[in-house]
């Protein structure tokens, strides 16, 4: 379920509609845009859209998994590449300076992973959002945009929105509610 989540966030983001035309960028403003997770799987479309864009584009990544989806962009007049860890407050602070708009995509994905390290999980999708959050407050990040998933609603058949009650049944989804909460 947190896949078809990140599928349907991936296409809201940057993909083409069921018209086959393609969607207007989100609106991030005019200054330079964080993408925290920029490495990542919808992280790295992103940032190749808003290149594209002629955006101006900082990541944030620890490059966990590779930079092979960015590889190509690494020496981009346009992007800025920091290597860090959105859980350590100093490679936030340093990567936040002259931002104004950011995109939370860093996560440990899916329930299978998230129950092989529980303490990472947490730190990683609850803790450091919480810290990015209040470092954004600090530096008057205009907009903060947040990836969540499908998971916050549990397992259902029905058609869910966002107003349907949330009913996490796993790590993975009790940490995106969690901080679903912080960002509101």
């Amino acid at each position: 379920m947190g896949l078809v989540g990140i599928r349907v966030a991936k296409e809201w983001l940057i993909g083409e509609g069921r018209t086959g035309q393609k969607r207007r960028s989100t609106d991030l403003g005019q200054g330079l845009v964080l993408v925290i997770g920029g490495a990542g799987y919808i992280g790295c479309s992103l940032v190749r859209r808003l290149l594209e864009e002629s955006r101006r584009v900082r990541v944030l990544d620890n490059a966990v998994y590779g930079l092979e989806p960015i590889q190509d962009l690494l020496h981009h007049p346009n992007l800025d590449y920091v290597d860090g860890d959105s859980r350590n407050i100093q490679d936030v602070v340093k990567a936040m300076h002259q931002v104004s708009s950011i995109v939370h995509l860093a996560a440990i994905v899916g329930d299978p992973a998230c129950e092989l390290d529980q303490k990472t999980t947490i730190e990683i999708n609850y803790a450091a959002t919480r810290m990015l959050i209040e470092i954004a407050k600090g530096y008057g990040v205009e907009r903060f945009l947040f990836a969540s998933s499908c998971s916050v609603y549990g397992a259902t058949d029905e058609v869910m929105d966002e107003n349907s009650t949330v009913e996490p049944v796993s790590l993975y989804g009790e940490t995106k509610v969690s901080s679903e909460t912080g960002v509101a």
